[in-house]
Order: structure tokens, then C-alpha cells, then sequence
């Protein structure tokens, strides 16, 4: 017990900042003075070195507490504190940075799960508490950038870039291999210089190479990637096959419709027609002025029309059904390596393909009878295939560069080109399809193409470690330097407009917090996150660290009597 009553000094008298976890500490300790040692009151608190009147009040505070004694011990102690901490910090962060929700529901969730017992549950608390996270993650982001990049390795990378609206201008630019946003903030303008500016500041000193810059068609962006940046241009895939899809389903989807209201029409004719033939047999009172056999005729017509009507219904399905293919195989030509073999593409290769793809949309739009503007959309489309080739043989020049770099010898550089960074790109291709069917046959394939473990070890025997390790990094950003989307930041507006939408004006302080959230703590399936794939490096645990600076949880204040009416 000498640990319980370790000092009888003089009694400290600014208690009111203390905080909670020395506050419950400093209860415990008087209680089992009082309890164990048999203390006065002012003897216990003078142990505690806390004056008498001030732990009365903490006493009734946790008194008045209304819930189950077990409760209030537990929260009411260090360790009950500190959970309550990690807790209350994780709703926050879920509910109002991970997921759209807003203040409010972080208030309900206090008050449904009954912690607003023990946490101040008001508007008022949690608006503050919140925006002091949001600021320590921007600081924790600035600073966490600064630290890992002293030391990452250089890198080339390829940025993807788009702008969204809320609706100030919002640039937003993110690394395509590990998702890492490197730049999401407000602008004035969304012109090339505006780009290049707030691009250069937000990489600030690290040691990256911009290599590629994949986006749309606009003009601002163009000037931007391969005069500003002296780096290549690559088209987005979605924005063709947008202008296709606007270009030609419609018509497609009418015709389809029409043919089938032919149809029906036609089967109804020829039901009545047969209906009325039956009756006319069946029927006594023959009408000298129809014959049976005129009848008859009129129902082969009929049938005969319906089945023109079939045949034209299966003609505009079929149509319809080639439009679509023809879209899908522009997205299938669109890869510097077969996904069946891992062979190499030329060119020249995706060239002829793509002159093919669009020479059947041309015979289906004619046959469709689409119009001026419609015809205007696919020659758009159709005026992307030259960057969409440019790319493909940027990406194996490229390729071809960096492996005659490492300075190997000729057997093991066709090793990298024809088996490791195939087979690499095979496996990053299964990870992006749509649907498990082709997930497992692009597995298949890559795992038929891949070298295993052994061959690549047996392969780079001669070489040390350091010389082995440069080998695989230079093959992760070859099989990743073939960005055909920006999806990703497509996506990333998405998820920000959600925001907009729930928040009317998303201020720059939430802006930055939301990109650290993405950068910092969403976690992949493989258990890392875009900071960890951008630098190769192990980052710090925000969590832990926002819980190490920020306060821990109010108490709830005192309920206030309403005046009478």
C-alpha cells in the first residue's frame, strides 16, 4: 500500500486541465486509500495530492454516471480510457473520412451504443475534435512525404490525371502502379500551367521521374504531359468507347425495339387470322362472299410475315450484340502483350486489329443509319487509335531501354523480355478483370508464361544480390509502365463527389484529410497501402500516432434543467 499514499507534499490546485486518464487514476488511488488503508478523506486526498473539494467533485461526476456499475468501472479507469479512445477515434475516422457521413452520425453512434454516457455526444464536441484530426492528418501527410522521401529510391512512374468539380476546380493526379494520389487540390483554372505548377509543388523533392501521363483528349492536359512534363501522352481507353457507346446504342436499342414490336404485332395478326379460320370451319352459316380458301391464304401471309418480322428481329440483335463485341475487342487489341501466350505486340499489330474493330462499327452505324453527330462521335473515337498505337510502341521501346540498362547479358535480357515482365503483366491484368471467369484464365495464362522461383534464381545465379534486387524493380515498373486508363482517379472523383454531395463545400482542410486517409490507412487486399507501393518503404501507423497526439474524449457535460414555461 506505501505505492497507494506515496506523497503527503502539498496539494496541487490546477486539477481542472488534468487529463482523463490521471483524473480516473488519481479516483482509483483515492478510493483504495480510503477502502484499504482506512484514510480520512482529507488524509486519502492529500496522498493523492489532490485537494479534498476537487476529487469530491470527481467522485460525484462518476456517481452520477447512469449505467451498470461494471460499465463505469471499466470505463472509468486507465484502461477504459484508453479504449474508449481508440474507439471513439475509429468512428470518427470511418464515418466521416472512409465513408461520406457526417458529423451527426458520429453523434447517433455515440448515443445508440451508449458511450455518450461516458464521451460528450454533442454537435458542438465532436465538430471540434473532428476538425482537430483532420488538421493532424494534413501535418501527419506533409511530414510523413518529407520523411520517406529522403530515402525511397528513385522511381519513373506514370501519372494519371483528371479534374473534378465542387464546385471550385479540384486537380487531381495519382501514380497508376500503387495508387498513390500525389496531388488533389483546388485551382483557379484547369489550364496546362495550372497543371504543371501544382503538379511540381506537390512532388516537391522526391525522386521520381514522370515517364507517362495518362488522361483524356483535353487540349490543357496534352500541352501539359508532353511540353511541360517532356513526357509521353496516354489516351484513356474509356473516353472511344464512351463516344461509341453514345454514338451507336440508341439506334441499336430502337431497332431492336421496333422489330420487336413487329413481332408482336405480326404473332397477334396471325392468331386472329387462325382464330377466325377455326370459328369459319366450325360455323354452319358459310357467307357466300368468303371462301375458306381465301381464309387459308390470308393466314399463310400472315405467317410468312411474322417470320419476316423474326428474321429482322434477329438481324438488329445480332447487330447490336456486333456493335458490342466490336467495342470490347478495341479493349482486347489495346495490350503490348497477348493475354492467351504473353507474346509481344507490335504496333504495327494493334494497328491492323484496330482498323478492323472500326471497320465492322462503320458497316453496323451504316446498317443503323445513325446520324451526322453520331458519325462525328465515332470518328472522334476513331482518331484516338494513333495515340493508342504511339503508346504501344512507347511502352516496348521503353521496356527495351530500361533492360539494356541493367547491362545483362543477351540470355538473361531475353529472359526479362520474353518470360518475367510478360508473365508479370499477365498476373497485374488478371488482378484488374472485371469478372472471375476471366480472372482465372488470365492466371492460367500467366502461370504458363511466368517463371518460377527457381528458374529465375537459377537464371541470375552470377549476379549478387544488390545487382538481383535493381533486376526485379526494373521488371515491377516495366510490367506497370502500360497505364491504359485513369480509371483510378475516375473512381477518386466518384468517391469525392459522394463527399460533395453530403457536405455542400468540401473545405481544404478536409480535402487533404480525405487524400491522407487514401494514402495512408486504406489497405489493399495484399495488406499495404498506396504509400507503402509509391515509396517501397514501411510508412509510420497514423492511427497509433493520432491517438499518441490527440486529446483523449471529453466527458459529457452536465444535463442543464430547462427553465419553466
Amino acid at each position: 500500500m506505501d505505492e497507494v499514499c506515496h506523497d503527503t507534499g502539498e496539494l496541487t490546485t490546477t486539477e481542472s486541465r488534468r487529463p482523463r486518464n490521471q483524473v480516473v487514476a488519481k479516483v482509483i488511488s483515492f478510493e483504495k486509500a480510503r477502502e484499504q488503508l482506512g484514510l480520512s478523506v482529507r488524509t486519502a486526498a492529500r496522498c493523492v495530492r489532490v485537494p479534498r473539494s476537487t476529487l469530491q467533485g470527481w467522485r460525484d461526476r462518476k456517481a452520477s454516471i447512469d449505467a451498470p456499475a461494471a460499465q463505469v468501472e471499466f470505463f472509468e479507469s486507465p484502461e477504459g480510457v484508453a479504449f474508449l479512445h481508440r474507439l471513439v477515434l475509429a468512428a470518427q475516422i470511418v464515418i466521416t473520412l472512409m465513408a461520406p457521413g457526417s458529423i451527426r452520425m458520429v453523434c447517433t453512434f455515440l448515443v445508440l451504443s451508449g458511450l455518450h454516457r461516458f464521451v460528450a455526444s454533442s454537435y458542438g464536441a465532436q465538430q471540434k475534435a473532428i476538425e482537430t484530426l483532420e488538421l493532424e492528418l494534413g501535418t501527419f501527410g506533409e511530414l510523413e512525404q518529407r520523411r520517406l522521401g529522403r530515402v525511397m529510391q528513385p522511381r519513373k512512374i506514370t501519372i494519371i490525371e483528371d479534374e473534378t468539380f465542387h464546385p471550385q476546380i479540384c486537380l487531381v493526379a495519382m501514380d497508376g502502379a500503387s495508387g498513390f494520389i500525389v496531388l488533389e487540390r483546388y485551382a483557379e483554372g484547369r489550364d496546362s500551367e495550372t497543371w504543371t505548377k501544382a503538379l511540381t509543388a506537390a512532388l516537391g523533392d522526391l525522386p521520381v521521374e514522370i515517364v507517362q501521363a495518362t488522361s483524356d483528349e483535353a487540349k490543357a492536359l496534352l500541352k501539359h504531359a508532353e511540353q511541360d512534363l517532356d513526357a509521353h501522352h496516354s489516351p484513356d481507353l474509356f473516353h472511344p468507347q464512351q463516344d461509341l457507346v453514345r454514338a451507336t446504342s440508341l439506334n441499336l436499342a430502337r431497332a431492336v425495339d421496333e422489330a420487336r414490336t413487329a413481332v408482336a404485332d405480326a404473332e397477334a395478326f396471325t392468331e386472329r387470322l387462325v382464330e377466325n379460320t377455326e370459328v369459319y370451319e366450325a360455323s354452319d352459316d358459310k357467307k357466300p362472299w368468303c371462301s375458306l380458301e381465301r381464309m387459308h391464304r390470308n393466314s399463310e401471309e400472315a405467317r410468312a410475315a411474322e417470320a419476316v418480322a423474326r428474321q429482322g428481329l434477329e438481324e438488329a440483335e445480332r447487330q447490336q450484340g456486333a456493335m458490342r463485341e466490336a467495342r470490347r475487342s478495341i479493349s482486347k487489341s489495346y495490350h503490348p502483350f497477348d493475354l492467351e501466350t504473353g507474346a509481344a505486340r507490335s504496333a504495327e499489330q494493334v494497328a491492323t486489329e484496330m482498323d478492323g474493330h472500326f471497320e465492322s462499327i462503320d458497316e453496323i452505324a451504316g446498317w443503323a443509319a445513325v446520324s451526322q453527330t453520331c458519325r462525328e462521335r465515332i470518328d472522334k473515337a476513331r482518331r484516338v487509335v494513333a495515340s493508342m498505337v504511339a503508346t504501344i510502341a512507347f511502352f516496348h521501346d521503353t521496356v527495351r531501354t530500361w533492360v539494356e540498362d541493367l547491362g545483362l547479358a543477351e540470355q538473361i535480357e531475353r529472359f526479362l523480355l520474353e518470360r518475367w515482365i510478360p508473365g508479370r503483366y499477365l498476373e497485374l491484368a488478371a488482378g484488374r478483370a472485371q469478372d472471375a471467369a476471366t480472372r482465372s484464365r488470365l492466371r492460367q495464362s500467366a502461370a504458363a508464361v511466368m517463371p518460377s522461383v527457381q528458374e529465375i534464381t537459377a537464371m541470375l545465379s552470377s549476379l549478387c544480390e544488390e545487382e538481383r534486387l535493381a533486376i526485379a524493380s526494373v521488371v515491377e515498373q516495366c510490367a506497370q509502365l502500360f497505364q491504359r486508363s485513369s480509371s483510378g482517379v475516375e473512381g477518386r472523383n466518384g468517391h469525392l463527389s459522394l463527399f460533395h454531395h453530403g457536405h455542400h463545400r468540401l473545405p481544404e482542410r478536409k480535402l487533404r484529410a480525405l487524400t491522407m486517409v487514401h494514402n495512408y490507412m486504406k489497405v489493399r487486399p495484399d495488406g499495404t497501402t498506396a504509400a507503402e507501393r509509391f515509396f517501397g518503404l514501411p510508412t509510420h501507423n497514423v492511427f497509433e500516432l493520432l491517438l499518441e497526439r490527440l486529446a483523449l474524449p471529453a466527458w459529457p457535460s452536465k444535463p442543464r434543467r430547462k427553465a419553466a414555461s
